[in-house]
């Protein structure tokens, strides 16, 4: 009788676990699927494309090249592919791509800044400090950066290098000027290699011997610009030719 009733009790604990046990399942069943259909709501649709760090390239450039469907999941949207096709752009040196919950994708992008244009044989270049070529055009209608004359390249096209000796030290030293000093200049003339004349809107021209020291003489020239300016000093030229600065100041009788 004790066996029977010691049999009973046990088939009934097991039933009891057994129920408990699908009672969880069934809850477990229920928070996943309620989980997956929240993830998959309308509130993590992709509302917003953020984009960070362009000056040149227009935000509508950057989304055309990112190919981010409407109102897709944030978390079916392919962040590396988004990057691969960003990344082929010549106008686009270095890119993020990350997620901001519920509803935004954030861009991040380090362009590669135009620093000068060149005249080509079909018109001009516009390339950047390392000497890529980024655009090409038979005319120039919104001249952002100084011309360098005294040079014309042959047969470049963009996405190719210019590798001229006597410019590589000129794009250093334009990559390196601040964005005020940048401003300022409209035409670096080539007189020979490794010596040039640069000439300002506000502050003359500027002699200029680099080889080496492109850094520092932009270093320079940034100082002295921002103290012309600063000053309100009437100048027709700056010597940067030799180890200390001259400028020569305009005379007004």
């Amino acid at each position: 009788m004790r066996t029977t009733e010691r049999l009973h009790s046990a088939r009934a604990e097991n039933r009891v676990r057994l129920e408990k046990f699908f009672v969880l399942l069934s809850l477990c069943v229920i928070v996943l699927i309620t989980l997956i259909a929240f993830l998959n709501s309308p509130f993590f649709a992709v509302a917003t494309v953020q984009v960070e760090g362009t000056s040149f390239l227009a935000k509508e450039d950057v989304l055309k090249l990112a190919d981010l469907p409407a109102r897709v999941n944030i978390f079916r949207v392919n962040l590396e592919s988004i990057k691969t096709r960003l990344s082929q752009d010549l106008r686009i040196q270095n890119v993020k791509v990350s997620r901001q919950f519920p509803g935004t994708v954030v861009i991040k992008i380090i362009e590669r800044r135009p620093v000068a244009f060149l005249a080509s044989g079909y018109g001009f270049i516009q390339i950047d400090s390392q000497g890529i070529v980024l655009a090409a055009m038979k005319s120039i209608k919104n001249m952002k950066a100084p011309m360098i004359t005294g040079i014309t390249i042959n047969n470049a096209y963009i996405g190719d290098k210019v590798d001229h000796k006597s410019i590589l030290p000129i794009l250093t030293y334009l990559a390196n000027l601040d964005e005020f000093s940048n401003n300022q200049l409209s035409e670096v003339y080539v007189k020979s290699p490794g010596e040039m004349i640069v000439y300002t809107l506000n502050a003359g021209y500027i002699r200029l011997a680099i080889a080496k020291n492109a850094v520092e003489k932009a270093k320079i020239t940034n100082q002295i610009l921002h103290e012309i300016s600063d000053k309100k000093l009437a100048i027709e030229y700056i010597d940067l030719t030799y180890a200390s600065p001259y400028l020569k100041l305009k005379n007004i009788n």
